[in-house]
Formats: structure tokens, sequence, C-alpha cells
């Protein structure tokens, strides 16, 4: 078992340095839900006890799962094989159809169960949420508002059956049926934040946020892109609000942070850190840890998390 691969990639994250103070891995639903009302939280279970191995009196590593209802290969089916009626393509891959009541219910079981099996755990720190970005429709029963009310109540859920936990709500666009807020300006479009409109995307997704500040919920993005156009004007003014509204809040280091640059070039990680930290306010930082293939990996981000063990 010490050969399995997320066994190996959990240590390698663990140890790369004393100032990573978390994991954060990745489960589709099905990988947890094998049958009605039926679950399988051993691998869950295994990962916490190594970090609980590796954790020290002055260090505790935590453990916070991401539960996934999208996938992005065409062969990854996130959804439990008995509620694979509320799946449908979503571009290369599948996604969980979360805005129909019957899934959210299903979802609310899941959490609680997880939360009986694992939530005591010393170094259990939290759940992470799906991205709010759907994707390309065809989708079936979808409106932008049914989907707004539905990452609230997902929110609600996440922390009703961790309340003692971190929450860590990931946002980046609500995929509006509605008009979009082309070059988001909130004072003029959308007005100051907290948000009052809700002729678009962005500021449905600003509502909900808005709504669940009182959650005591950490909120951020899958991406750190500081020349990504479509994030710059219609995700990033989310973090200001935010900031100001005093949530937690964070980001993700994935791999287009790793190899995107102002001309297409690699990126230094010192950069991407004091993007994150001065520009979006964060408290936390992700840092994408799979094998990339080539180029800069997580290795160029280590130096970065040695200097600075806070901010």
């Amino acid at each position: 078992d010490e050969d399995r691969a997320d066994l190996i990639g959990i240590r390698e994250a663990a140890e790369a340095s004393p100032n990573i103070v978390g994991i954060h891995f990745r489960y589709f639903w099905r990988d947890l839900e094998v049958g009605v009302d039926s679950y399988d939280f051993t691998r869950m279970g295994e990962h916490l006890d190594l970090l609980s191995e590796l954790s020290t009196p002055d260090r505790t590593i935590y453990y916070v799962p991401f539960i996934a209802w999208r996938s992005y290969q065409p062969q990854d089916h996130p959804m439990p094989a008995h509620l694979s009626e509320f799946e449908e393509p979503a571009g290369d891959g599948h996604r969980g159809q979360v805005w129909k009541p019957a899934v959210r219910a299903a979802y609310r079981d899941l959490l609680t169960a997880m939360a009986d099996a694992h939530g005591s755990h010393p170094n259990f720190g939290g759940v992470s949420t799906q991205e709010s970005a759907v994707g390309p429709p065809p989708r079936d029963g979808f409106t932008s508002l049914l989907y707004a009310e539905a990452l609230f109540d997902i929110g609600v859920m996440h922390r009703e059956a961790f309340p003692t936990k971190q929450i860590f709500f990931l946002f980046n666009f609500l995929d509006a049926d509605l008009s979009d807020c082309e070059g988001l300006d909130r004072e003029a479009d959308c007005g100051s934040w907290p948000v009052n409109r809700t002729e678009c995307g962005p500021c449905l997704l600003g509502g909900v946020m808005e709504s669940l500040v009182p959650y005591d919920i950490a909120f951020g993005g899958p991406d750190i892109l500081p020349y990504n156009d479509p994030l710059l004007r219609l995700v990033y003014p989310h973090y200001d609000g935010l900031d100001e509204s005093g949530a937690s809040l964070f980001c993700h280091a994935q791999k287009n942070s790793y190899r995107v640059g102002e001309e297409g070039d690699y990126m230094p990680m010192q950069e991407i850190f004091d993007f994150a930290v001065e520009e979006l306010h964060v408290d936390y930082v992700i840092w994408f840890h799979k094998e990339l293939g080539t180029g800069q990996m997580f290795e160029a981000a280590v130096p970065v998390i040695d200097e600075t063990p806070t901010w």
C-alpha cells in the first residue's frame, strides 16, 4: 500500500516544506458513494492516518477533501451509479445536475455520513466544494436562479454538516442564461458590493457569496492567473468585496498558474504568490501538486512556501 500513488503524493506534498499546513485531495462523488445510502470512506481514513503519522506536536497537517460532481475527461463519470440519471455531458467531461433538489438531498446525506465517519478526526480540517462554473449547455432543467439557489444551499449544508471545520467554497463563474456584465464595473454596472442586482452571472454569484458570509465560509477560486482577462473582469473583483466583508479567502495555483505569463512564458512563483496575497487578499494558497508533465512544476513553488510561513 505504501507504493500507492495517492499515498506517495500526499507524503511528498506534506514533506516538501514544514510550512505546508494541509492537503487538499479531490474525490469524485462516485468514489465515496458506492450505492444507495452506502458509502466508502476507507481511502479517506488511510489519508488521515498518514497525515496523523506525519504530524508533530508543533505541526498538525490538515486534510481537506474536495468532492467533485464535474469531470473534464470523457472517461470520468463523477456521479454515483445510482444517480446516473442526474449526470449529463459537460464539454469533454460530465456534470451532476446539482440544481435539482433530489441531487442536493443525496449530497446532504453524503456530507452527513462523511462527518459521522471522519469529522472528529484531529487532522480533518474541512471540506471543499466543486467550483461554481458548470460548463457549456445544454443543461437539463437549468436556470441561473435555480443554480444560484443551489449554490447557496450547498454552502449551508457544508456548514451544517461540519459546524467547526473550515469550508472552502470554490467560485469562478456562474454560467448565466441572462445577460453578462461585460467589462464588469461594480460601481457602474452592478452597484457597490454587496450585490443588489440579478441580471448577470457575476451579480448572481456575488449575491450567493454575500449571503454565505455569515456562515463563516472561506471563498476562493481554482486559478491564480494575473493575465487572464475573464478572471480579471468577472471573477477577481469579488475578492475585494469579500475581503471588505471580513470573509476568509483562498486561491489555487493550478497547472496554468505554473506555466502562463503575460507572453505565455513561465511566470515566477513568487509573482504568483504576491498577486494572490496583494491583489486577491488571500489567507490560504493551495498549490497544485499533481505531476504536470513538462515545464515548471510544484517544486518551483517550494522555495516560496519555505520563505513565507505566514503573511
